[in-house]
């Protein structure tokens, strides 16, 4: 029979008919942009501007393909998807969105969008994957109109089954392969003749082989008559197992195989029927490493490609709850390298970057299978072993780290010598919970630091400031406190568009009558233990509201102070109460107060953070997330609470090392930021090109020792009144 007159019967009406596009934007310059764009390529192109007008254009058209945008003014992209699902409307979506954040990516993946393309778009990638897509389609049409030409024609059968982009295949009863298509060959390099009579366990992992042969059993061949068609995942071997294993959705239909024709070995009366399985491969592999790869970003750090700290922290409680059962220790170390610093600066970002992946490399050398090691910042990983028997294991462990990390690293044909200090804290004995034990290894660690460095320190209960250094620091922070010997020091936040100033966040400093300058770092912790933290946050923000205020009085009635809040703070029931009424009696304005939150505040209690927010915005006063992006990685918070701004944390200014770096997690924290419609403010900014870089991808303010340490009140009004910041 001539199979290619009836193939070009079904495609001919694909062939010269102009593919239909739908286009969503809520900004007209890019709906006619492409528009033009697609109609100068033979695309007929109708546009919507919102969400609600696409929605109603899908159930007036049938369309070929839609070209989504996911922030739409009435509703969103995400909403139009789940309409089409609701009313079967089976568009391929392709979604054009100034969103690359990784969450949005991968929901906008598993609600069915084919692709994803970041704004602004580059119009050949454009066209390529409309045409990809489209082309797709167009087979899919095909093979949809073939199949509705089974029943008459055994050679149009062969020829949909040979040429489907999927691999088709018939097992009999038994679950051999009596019949399977050319495409086996594509996917799993076997010729046909290779499979027939094989069994199909042969070609499927060993790991899927128990749970698919329950599935075709149980759902197939055991109740044919009641099963409907049903899909599972499974990974299927190619010949010889060198290539990579393919990740494939089966769809599996019971099909009788008398009318198939086929006639078992063994004798059957007429009246019993045989069942075997119609199955559909459609490979999968893309999708599932698309899949697999945005999950890695959202948890791993993308220099070193170790787990991030949230992971880390997953990982503990899952170890810490073994251990209550089973009464075993965990250990936790933080281990902090000597000299990094140095290097980063003589060396230059590069190599340190280069460093930071010789030593994951060279800690990795240390660890058992199921222990997890972390990068928490610039140059502080973390290290979880669970379920060791004594703290000796522990140290064991760190000791052979400090061993090999004093060996030299041969980086640039030089060699580079960098130790570790370690802090250990173990589970139970050192705290209950994944964050105590992160926080007091670190004590100990900084206490190694003190004690000479490229040390090992189990932490104490009496460590990080003895009882008597304790009662002597609290004792000194009240006589500080009455004798105002602290200060404010301000840092100034730059706009990056003028490179003038727009706030400026104030942060404390104490000047020791005998010790001379004692760091935050230091004196922090202490007052937020004995809770003189309250008196300490009422003071700066007392005196930084009236400093700040004189200036809003000289003319810059624009200029925003932004104020540090401790969670000590934050839980007092009068909190709000009394922040308003020191603003009252500084007569300082609401909308020139910004108040810095960190992400662990925030998602204490929700529901109470919600109603401490709303009162604080109501007096206009707005809230910046501090060190964005080191904490929590659900943020569904950010949606809950009234944020203004998002402050990017210094850590990740380090990876940026010149104006066209591709720094994926600032790329996305900024995406994110913009189509939240939040402020973006980056911290630790340190050189031009991290300027140039945040410029581009439309950061707002930047703040950082490009443009000087924390000064005092004066010379910031005197800043403010004659520097002009170069952001350009």
């Amino acid at each position: 029979m001539n199979q290619q007159p009836l193939y070009q019967n079904l495609t001919a009406e694909n062939d010269f008919r102009e593919m239909q596009v739908l286009v969503v934007d809520d900004d007209p310059r890019m709906l006619e942009s492409v528009k033009h764009l697609l109609e100068n390529h033979r695309y007929s192109a109708t546009i919507a501007g919102g969400g609600a007008q696409a929605c109603q254009e899908l159930l007036k058209t049938q369309f070929d393909l839609l070209l989504l945008d996911l922030n739409l003014d009435d509703i969103s992209g995400y909403d139009v998807m789940n309409f089409m699902n609701d009313n079967s409307i089976k568009t391929p979506v392709i979604v054009i969105s100034g969103n690359s954040s990784f969450a949005s990516a991968s929901k906008a993946i598993q609600m069915g969008a084919l692709d994803y393309i970041k704004k602004p778009y580059d119009p050949e990638e454009l066209l390529v994957t409309i045409k990809n897509t489209t082309t797709k389609k167009q087979l899919e049409e095909i093979n949809t109109k073939m199949q509705r030409q089974l029943k008459k024609s055994e050679a149009l059968h062969r020829y949909i089954v040979n040429n489907s982009p999927d691999i088709i295949c018939v097992l009999d009863h038994e679950g051999r392969i009596i019949f399977i298509n050319a495409k086996v060959e594509k996917f799993l390099e076997y010729k046909q003749h290779e499979l027939i009579g094989k069994l199909y366990s042969e070609i499927v992992n060993a790991e899927d082989i128990e749970r698919l042969h329950f599935f075709v059993k149980e759902k197939i061949l055991h109740n044919p008559g009641d099963c409907k068609p049903d899909k599972i995942e499974v990974r299927l071997v190619p010949k010889g197992s060198c290539s990579q294993c393919r990740f494939v959705e089966l769809t599996l239909f019971p099909v009788e195989l008398n009318s198939l024709g086929f006639r078992p070995k063994k004798r059957v009366t007429s009246r019993e029927k045989l069942f075997g399985i119609y199955a559909i491969a459609h490979d999968i592999t893309e999708r599932n490493e698309a899949k697999e790869y945005i999950n890695f970003q959202a948890c791993h750090d993308l220099l070193t490609k170790l787990p991030n700290r949230a992971f880390f922290e997953n990982r503990g409680r899952l170890a810490i709850g073994r251990a209550t059962q089973n009464k075993c220790i965990v250990a936790v170390m933080f281990l902090d390298l000597d000299r990094f610093k140095i290097i980063n600066d003589s060396l230059g970002h590069a190599m340190g970057d280069r460093l930071l992946q010789s030593v994951t490399q060279r800690l990795g050398a240390c660890l058992r299978k199921h222990d997890t090691l972390s990068r928490f910042g610039a140059d502080e990983f973390m290290l979880l072993l669970p379920e060791i028997s004594t703290r000796e294991n522990a140290e064991i462990v760190a000791s052979k780290i400090i061993d090999i990390m004093h060996e030299p690293f041969m980086l640039g044909g030089q060699e580079i010598f960098v130790d570790a200090s370690i802090g250990i804290s173990v589970f139970p004995g050192n705290g209950e919970t994944i964050e105590r034990l992160i926080q007091n290894a670190e004590i100990a660690m900084y206490n190694a630091k003190g004690r000479g460095k490229k040390r090992v320190q189990f932490f104490d209960n009496k460590m990080n400031i003895s009882s008597s250094n304790r009662l002597v620091l609290e004792r000194d922070l009240r006589r500080a406190l009455k004798n105002n010997e602290f200060e404010i020091c301000y840092q100034p936040q730059i706009a990056i568009d003028t490179g003038r100033i727009i706030g400026f966040e104030a942060l404390i400093r104490w000047n020791h009558p005998e010790k001379g300058k004692i760091r935050p770092c230091e004196f922090i912790p202490v007052a937020e233990e004995t809770k003189l933290i309250e008196d300490l946050g009422e003071w700066v923000l007392g005196n930084a509201c009236c400093e700040v205020r004189e200036w809003i009085k000289k003319g810059y009635d624009r200029i925003r102070l932004s104020v540090n809040i401790s969670p000590m703070q934050i839980e007092d029931p009068r909190f709000v109460e009394k922040f308003l009424h020191i603003l009252n009696i500084c007569d300082f304005p609401g909308r020139n107060m910004e108040i810095e939150l960190t992400e662990s505040i925030l998602m204490t209690d929700l529901e109470r953070m919600a109603q401490i927010l709303n009162q604080l915005h109501k007096q206009s006063i707005t809230v910046a997330i501090d060190d964005f992006g080191i904490g929590y990685s659900s943020l569904s918070y950010i949606q809950k609470l009234p944020i203004h701004t998002l402050k990017i944390d210094q850590s990740f200014m380090q990876s940026i090392q010149s104006e066209t770096d591709e720094s994926c997690l600032v790329n996305a924290i900024l995406a994110m930021g913009k189509g939240l419609k939040l402020n973006t403010v980056a911290e630790g900014v340190e050189t031009m090109a991290q300027i140039k870089y945040l410029q581009n991808m439309g950061c707002d303010a930047v703040q950082g020792y490009y443009f000087g340490e924390p000064r005092s009140g004066e010379k910031c009004f005197n800043l403010l009144t004659e520097t002009t910041f170069v952001t350009a």
